[in-house]
């Protein structure tokens, strides 16, 4: 009502939601100093820390819609400048208020600094409750969903992007969790699978207990990415990461804020992990693999793989030491080959995967996709080891333990199969997939 717009209004529900949950106020300063204080106590983030009775709230209008009303009197007179020098319009300001000229000073100052002691105390406040929440937090194990990228702006151009940012950010965040046994993300193919776009659903649907909600924001060469953690059983906002680029190295940006959500989710990194600056591409090349990543979530759609192989050849044009794009390529054609069984595309999904280790033997999804494929050939023992190789760099990877699993089972080695679908389900207790793979088993 005071400034004439919603302070949280975004172009879509998800933004207003995230805003909300994480933005600051907008238009707050064309308010009058003296509401400030009591718009920020009313909008609190969180509902404990707001007015609780309009008997709370009352008060304190009446004090301020007093004091404004004073100043609007004293504010007229003061038209009167250029007819009315300026000990008259002392005399008609005091007149208006009661108050002498120290007085009038005295009364500003006061207000001045119980407006900031008001906020400073919110401030205070704020973050002692965020500290005590994040201590609570640290203790509890971490089950992460990320969610879908929403692409601000709604540029086509940037939908696969977009798409490639969710796939990559649940890669890049499930290799944080190898040491530590309280961490794992939900796979990216079962968001998919389930379409699931908010954390209540991811909580409930898969026992979630954090969310990772971002949006991409992209003009030329200048992009934003704005990433949010939520808590998934209570929607508390734990915090926000934005970073920009003007170069359009969504690469590095993709670090910068996996290493911020690290410290936000009170979680060390292993070291290994610093490879990803060694799998990254240069940024043009990146930003066509993750256009593929993007492309092949619905590789099932027609032309889908096609635009993925496409942007992969261009990624590899663009750098020729892009192991990670070599890789997805090998992928690209291994699910080309699904789809029509031409052998010619397990032969090219081959080379590329070959071509991926020759330029870094630590890319774990190679691996995994050669088991694949191995398995597709019927050569289970192959495929044994092509997965435990993944798992030999990250045993906590998804794709590379259910692999294992079922390469054991065909291959007929009864016990070690029984052993890795058990395994599954010891590193992810609250994860209902795994102990529906053992019991088809």
């Amino acid at each position: 009502m005071l400034t004439g717009r919603n302070p949280f209004w975004r172009d879509s529900i998800p933004a207003t939601v995230n805003a909300i949950l994480s933005s600051a106020l907008l238009g707050i300063e064309k308010t009058p100093a003296l509401l400030q204080p009591t718009i920020y106590h009313a909008l609190a983030k969180r509902p404990q820390d707001r007015y609780q009775s309009c008997a709370e709230i009352l008060p304190e209008l009446e004090f301020a819609r007093d004091q404004i009303n004073s100043s609007t009197e004293v504010g007229n007179l003061l038209g009167l400048t250029q007819s009315v020098d300026s000990k008259t319009l002392k005399e008609y300001a005091a007149r208006a208020t009661g108050l002498d000229d120290a007085q009038l000073v005295r009364k500003r100052r006061l207000i001045v600094v119980g407006s900031v002691v008001a906020v400073a105390l919110l401030v205070v406040i704020f973050v002692a409750t965020l500290f005590r929440d994040r201590l609570k937090f640290a203790a509890g194990p971490k089950h992460i969903a990320v969610l879908p990228f929403d692409n601000i702006g709604r540029d086509p151009a940037n939908d696969a992007v977009a798409a490639g940012l969710m796939e990559t950010m649940a890669g890049k965040l499930s290799n944080l969790g190898v040491n530590n046994q309280s961490l794992w993300v939900v796979p990216a193919s079962e968001m998919r699978r389930r379409n699931i776009n908010d954390p209540p659903t991811a909580f409930r649907d898969l026992g979630a207990t954090l969310a990772v909600k971002g949006s991409i924001e992209r003009q030329g060469n200048d992009v934003r990415l704005t990433t949010n953690l939520i808590d998934a059983r209570n929607l508390r906002q734990i915090g926000s990461v934005e970073v920009e680029s003007h170069s359009g190295d969504l690469s590095a940006l993709q670090d910068e804020t996996v290493a911020q959500l690290t410290r936000l989710m009170d979680v060390v990194d292993r070291e290994n992990t610093k490879v990803s600056a060694l799998e990254a591409g240069k940024p043009a090349a990146y930003e066509e693999y993750l256009k593929a990543v993007g492309y092949m979530q619905r590789y099932d759609k027609p032309g889908s793989l096609d635009s993925a192989i496409e942007s992969l050849e261009r990624a590899t044009q663009k750098d020729a030491s892009f192991a990670l794009a070599y890789a997805q390529l090998g992928e690209a054609y291994r699910l080309k080959y699904q789809l029509d069984k031409n052998p010619k595309w397990l032969d090219d999904a081959l080379s590329s995967c070959r071509k991926a280790a020759e330029i870094d033997s630590r890319v774990t999804s190679v691996y995994v996709t050669l088991g694949r494929i191995h398995e597709l050939s019927g050569q289970h023992d192959l495929a044994v080891q092509e997965f435990q190789r993944a798992l030999d760099f990250n045993p906590h990877d998804a794709n590379a333990l259910g692999g294992i699993a079922h390469a054991y089972e065909n291959a007929g080695h009864i016990e070690q199969a029984e052993a890795a679908f058990k395994k599954a389900v010891a590193l992810r207790p609250d994860y209902w997939d795994t102990y529906d793979d053992l019991g088809l088993f």
